[in-house]
């Protein structure tokens, strides 16, 4: 199945959406960062980061794989975050939460490399590590979480693909937060 489909049918529950909790993190991970100028969310969902930090950036952006969720002013469509439509530097701030655990294991260096290469500044990433069964239309359980890495996994593969200056990392319960500049 497509995983633009899958997608399409979690966002139409209601309760598929950013936690209070990992919402509460990220908002303190982007305002630690002192970043102002331009923030692009990867995977950005329904947009609450974009709601809570619209007014502190001068551009704000989110790029979604879900057409219904792109309003092509905020959130445009992406085919994939292996392939980012912007350019070396394009934003300040990239920030990426609970994608990564959703893309093919095969596709986390590219993915890596390309939030990292259309970030100036930092990188902000929150990944789980544990299952999230869904059931599909068709009645078949599925993992959404088919590239769990515990975060250890996460920060060598990190450090080898990237080659950061700095990282900072924190893990809560089985949920990790890592930003790097």
């Amino acid at each position: 199945m497509n995983p633009k489909n899958i997608y399409r049918d979690c966002y139409r529950e209601s309760d598929y959406k950013m936690g209070p909790d990992r919402r509460a993190r990220m908002n303190a991970a982007i305002r630690a960062t002192g970043c102002s100028r331009s923030m692009l969310d990867v995977g950005c969902g329904r947009g609450e980061l974009l709601d809570d930090h619209s007014d502190e950036f001068r551009l704000c952006m989110g790029a979604e794989i879900v057409p219904e969720l792109c309003d092509g002013r905020w959130v445009i469509e992406i085919g994939s975050v292996t392939q980012l439509p912007w350019g070396a530097n394009a934003f300040e701030l990239v920030v990426c939460a609970d994608v990564l655990e959703h893309i093919p294991p095969g596709d986390s260096e590219q993915a890596l490399r390309e939030l990292w290469h259309v970030a100036d500044r930092a990188l902000i990433l929150h990944v789980a590590w544990f299952s999230h069964k869904w059931k599909l239309p068709n009645g078949e359980m599925i993992d959404l979480h088919c590239n769990k890495r515990e975060m250890d996994e996460w920060l060598q593969l990190i450090s080898r693909v990237l080659s950061p200056t700095k990282v900072i990392s924190e893990t809560f319960g089985r949920c990790g937060l890592v930003v790097i500049s």
